[in-house]
């Protein structure tokens, strides 16, 4: 886990994720932590798979916060084509339409914040 914070001066890392965020899998895809312009309710998202995990940043030793994971297509559900599993602790890491649907979403983001 790299961290790039204050418009990329300051950098921190490498990090094992299980370090900062106990409870998330292993290998995660993306991560996304929005400051600033835009607020999601202190909340930060991971990704992986077909699946969204979500933490509440006020306390990083919490477990993945509760009714999570949640399949992708719950959020953006023109990922619909891809059947999520009917296991939440077992997440697909076969699709490719996740990551290339939002793309333009992270980079938005990215942008505004």
């Amino acid at each position: 886990l790299w961290r790039v914070v204050n418009h990329g001066r300051e950098l921190y890392g490498p990090n094992l994720i299980s370090e900062i965020f106990p409870g998330l899998p292993e290998k995660i895809d993306a991560a996304v932590e929005i400051h600033g312009h835009i607020w999601i309710f202190s909340e930060l998202y991971f990704m992986q798979g077909d699946f969204i995990y979500k933490m509440n940043t006020s306390d990083y030793r919490l477990p993945v916060a509760k009714g999570y994971p949640v399949p992708i297509s719950k959020y953006w559900p023109f990922c619909e084509e891809q059947k999520p599993s009917s296991h939440y602790s077992a997440p697909q890491t076969s699709s490719s339409c996740h990551l290339r649907a939002l793309i333009p979403v992270l980079l938005l983001l990215i942008c505004l914040s």
